[in-house]
């Protein structure tokens, strides 16, 4: 079995919509997708699922990447909903995933790198990038916690899971400040990725 990859981009993105759909904003020439994909495509994660919503479904089949795209069609309740739409697509192929939101494109190569590493010595553990002493994403589940996903309240989400495991989550130190930027507003965008040379 391998280890996949879910990317949500299932959301509406409303705070910064007059920029344009968020996964197709652009950093150094490539889309947040493209950004995100070929960096976990380098680090061995396989397969790769992204979670889009009905309405921009068209425009993210014109990118060009091995990764399958899941369409959403109930994106409204939120990003467990999404979740699940992508576990569906690789629950029975793999050990393990990590849980991508695609409004943190500035996550470094080496920690995708890392974060495999660290699943791959830990496999019954849920894996979380940590920068300055703050824990942010992405995150590695195992297989063993799918069912978990699945049955955890809407509202919380694979927060939920996490909670009632703390003693299986390891942190993996990373010197990388991307696992904690969301770009999620047009201040940001400009701020970190508008002239960001990768």
């Amino acid at each position: 079995m391998t280890t996949g990859a879910i990317i949500l981009s299932a959301g509406s993105g409303r705070r910064i919509a007059k920029l344009g759909i968020k996964p197709l904003l652009k950093i150094d020439g490539k889309t947040f997708l493209e950004t995100i994909i070929d960096k976990l495509e380098h680090s061995g994660f396989t397969p790769i699922v992204v979670v889009v919503n009905p309405n921009h479904h068209a425009a993210m089949k014109t990118l060009r990447h091995n990764a399958q795209l899941c369409v959403n069609q109930h994106h409204a309740l939120g990003m467990l909903s999404s979740l699940r739409c992508g576990l569906s697509h690789i629950e029975k192929s793999t050990r393990g995933f990590m849980l991508h939101p695609v409004d943190f494109p500035l996550v470094m190569p080496a920690t995708y790198d890392a974060l495999m590493s660290t699943h791959q010595e830990h496999e019954a553990c849920i894996v979380k990038p940590s920068f300055g002493g703050r824990r942010g994403h992405p995150v590695i589940f195992p297989r063993q916690f799918y069912h978990d996903l699945t049955r955890a309240p809407i509202n919380e989400g694979a927060r939920w899971v996490q909670k009632q495991h703390p003693d299986q989550i390891v942190s993996v130190i990373v010197n990388d400040p991307g696992i904690l930027i969301n770009i999620n507003t047009p201040e940001l965008y400009e701020e970190h990725c508008a002239k960001h040379q990768y």
